[in-house]
């Protein structure tokens, strides 16, 4: 029996394997979040106020705050972080990039995840999104990360791999192969990504 084949199946194993996460990482989830919630809420609330990564253990935060996941179109309509897909134009050219994101408890959020990497990763096949809640399983070479508990749940699966986190309040207690600058500087984070990478992870 015949399968496909293109592109997306033909791995060139001299090339490192770079998994990238989506949401806070290329995808910018956080400020329509903050804002939606923040309009229930009467207040303004600010990727300062997120010190921890579970989001209804922060001040002023309860559990409602994932009503906004539960939403259809949410994944589908954000905004690509700035730099974020001028690098992974580059890294798709000099590794394997692969996008492994946790889909949310609303079943459509799979859907709208691969539509949004269509939309705006188009040179990433589709065939490369991969949607799990357990990103400890998946192998890799380097792991492009927001949260802590992946990033070490990762290292500990991958002793060999390097782990990568771009610098977010909510993720100052991990410990990263790698820590970019602020996310205040998202473009400057993913140049940094890109010549750690490109450097042997070095």
């Amino acid at each position: 029996m015949g399968g496909m084949s293109g592109d997306w199946d033909e791995v060139d194993m001299s090339k490192p394997l770079v998994l990238v996460d989506m949401d806070g990482v290329c995808a910018d989830l956080m400020t329509p979040w903050l804002l939606a919630y923040g309009s229930r809420k009467n207040r303004l609330f600010t990727v300062e106020d997120v010190r921890n990564f579970k989001m209804e253990t922060n001040a002023g935060f309860d559990d409602g705050v994932y009503e906004f996941l539960r939403r259809d179109g949410v994944f589908a309509d954000l905004r690509p972080i700035p730099g974020a897909v001028q690098a992974l134009r580059h890294l798709n050219d000099t590794a394997n990039v692969y996008i492994c994101s946790t889909p949310s408890r609303n079943p459509a959020s799979a859907t709208e995840k691969l539509r949004w990497c269509g939309r705006h990763l188009p040179f990433i096949h589709r065939r490369r999104l991969i949607l799990c809640a357990r990103k400890d399983l998946v192998r890799g070479d380097y792991l492009i990360e927001d949260s802590p508990d992946n990033v070490r749940d990762w290292a500990l699966a991958n002793p060999q791999g390097k782990t990568i986190l771009i610098d977010y309040p909510y993720n100052a207690c991990a410990s990263p192969s790698y820590r970019t600058c602020s996310y205040q500087k998202p473009e400057q984070a993913w140049d940094e990504i890109v010549a750690f990478i490109d450097g042997g992870g070095r």
